[in-house]
């Protein structure tokens, strides 16, 4: 679906500021105490860090996936919504995934539904 995908990392040439927003993205963060795997950063396409001042040197991985998002998402709300809002029938899609990965049985609710929505 042509993602970029940018790895989590304290030395990195982008920040959630400079990161390029001109494609979908996805973010991957490793686990707090070994960070991400050799391979995740030889298959990621770049890396993004979050900026630390004094003698911070890193953060929790929740913490840092919330500054991200945050960061990431004043950008993009901060720029005309046509060129990062899903397309309607994306949006349809993405949520009809959804449904079915978070819904319990989700197979036979939507053969009834299906039979239902056709009588």
């Amino acid at each position: 679906r042509g993602y970029r995908i940018a790895a989590a990392h304290p030395e990195a040439d982008y920040t959630p500021e400079t990161l390029p927003l001109d494609r979908p993205l996805a973010i991957m963060l490793g686990t707090e105490w070994h960070g991400l795997s050799e391979t995740a950063f030889e298959l990621a396409d770049t890396r993004v860090k979050i900026p630390m001042y004094g003698f911070t040197e890193s953060l929790n991985v929740s913490v840092s996936c919330a500054v991200l998002l945050q960061q990431l998402n004043h950008r993009l709300r901060s720029q005309d919504s046509s060129l990062w809002q899903l397309t309607s029938e994306d949006f349809l899609e993405t949520l009809l995934d959804w449904t079915k990965k978070s819904v319990k049985h989700s197979g036979p609710l939507l053969k009834a539904l299906a039979k239902e929505k056709a009588s």
